[in-house]
């Protein structure tokens, strides 16, 4: 199990914001082959949601991509198996602050200063992934140097933990990846809803989409279960704290490290005894005190 410092910044981990529009398509192949069609899909949910779409970034021969906000993907891949619940995705979405009711606002524009920054990475390009993950590498990066975008990211990580705590279909977990296993990956997760650290399994495809991870990368997986029976599960990057998000992170476990502990069951039944035992033997010499002469005949 997890010691209670790393449960502590798994808590904190911060979902990258932005993510290759390519990302997901490995889960939504199985569902709609035809490439076309996944963008058709993708067009569906950006109207849903209001998203403008930027022009596509281009890497020369490796192929051009949007860059999204990660809300996208998830209404995505939850419009490809359920459909008929995508508007109350949107509207828990927007309940909770993750979609501005104007998407022209704070996140189009971060979105347009974030293209901007990925420009900046393209010769550093790493042939041995595919493109969304390279690109989404790329992306946890520019969030762990820029500033800004740091301070918009723990903005909507603290808007996604109200919508998972709050409602029950939609759950987040943050974590870390621990090891390859079989064609799937191997998660070690932080579930806030039973305090304790669980383990999950996902296709090897969905790690390779959200960028190559090393033993103890942190990440964000989410379980969608809007439908009784019909889960949608997708894992993507995360960084760990950082700015702000770090400085609370250790104020937290200073509190918690000078915090009483309360007492166990037996050494509540343990006090109990002694209490009982105090007052036997101070009803025992207030008796003697009394009567003198019991006490002499005792003796």
């Amino acid at each position: 199990m997890l010691s209670s410092n790393m449960n502590l910044g798994f808590q904190q981990i911060t979902e990258v914001p932005f993510v290759a529009s390519t990302t997901g398509d490995g889960f939504l192949s199985g569902l709609v082959p035809n490439r076309r069609s996944r963008e058709r899909l993708r067009s569906h949910a950006r109207i849903l949601l209001g998203i403008p779409q930027l022009d596509p970034v281009s890497f020369g021969s490796r192929g051009r991509v949007s860059i999204e906000p990660l809300m996208l993907t998830l209404c995505s891949q939850l419009m490809s198996t359920a459909p008929a619940v995508a508007e109350r995705f949107k509207h828990d979405l927007v309940k909770y602050g993750v979609l501005e009711s104007n998407q022209e606002n704070a996140s189009s524009a971060m979105r347009a200063h974030v293209v901007s920054l990925l420009q900046n990475c393209l010769a550093t390009s790493n042939e041995g992934i595919p493109l969304a993950g390279r690109v989404n590498q790329f992306l946890s990066q520019l969030t762990l140097k820029d500033e800004s975008l740091q301070s918009f990211a723990r903005q909507k990580r603290r808007q996604w933990c109200d919508l998972s705590r709050e409602e029950r279909p939609f759950t987040r977990l943050p974590g870390q990846f621990v090891r390859m296993e079989d064609g799937e990956a191997l998660l070690a997760v932080w579930n806030e809803s039973t305090s304790r650290e669980e383990l999950r399994t996902v296709d090897a495809i969905q790690l390779a989409e959200a960028g190559e991870m090393e033993e103890g990368d942190p990440l964000v997986l989410y379980e969608i279960d809007y439908i009784p029976g019909v889960r949608v599960t997708t894992v993507m990057r995360g960084i760990a704290p950082v700015g702000d998000a770090q400085r609370d992170a250790l104020e937290e476990q200073a509190l918690r490290d000078h915090e009483t502990p309360l007492p166990t069951l037996a050494e509540l039944e343990r006090q109990e005894r002694e209490r009982l035992k105090g007052e036997f033997s101070a009803t025992g010499n207030a008796r003697i005190a009394a009567d003198p002469a019991q006490a002499g005949r005792t003796r």
